[in-house]
C-alpha cells in the first residue's frame, strides 16, 4: 500500500541503514521497524536488565544461564 508519511529524521536514517544492511526497500524497513514496535510494545527492560530484540521476522538465539556458563568455562 502506498501512502505519504511524515517521519522523524532519526527514524528515516535508521530505516535507510536497515534497508541497506538487509537488502530491502525503504518501505519494508519502515514497516519492519513499526511492526517491531507493535510486537514488543514499549518495554525496554526486565528486572532492570536491557532487552534486545532481533529485527522483525528474524529468529534470535536464546542465551541461557547454561550457555553463559559453558562459554565462561571455555578456554577459547
Amino acid at each position: 500500500m502506498r501512502t505519504t508519511l511524515e517521519i522523524d529524521d532519526r527514524v528515516l536514517s535508521l530505516a535507510r541503514e536497515r534497508a541497506h544492511r538487509d537488502g530491502v526497500s525503504l518501505g519494508r524497513a519502515v514497516s519492519d521497524l513499526a511492526l517491531r514496535g507493535i510486537s514488543h510494545g514499549s518495554r525496554t527492560s526486565r528486572h532492570g536488565i536491557p532487552l534486545f530484540f532481533p529485527p522483525a521476522g528474524q529468529q534470535a538465539h536464546v542465551v541461557t544461564p547454561e550457555l553463559i556458563e559453558q562459554y565462561r568455562d571455555d578456554d577459547h
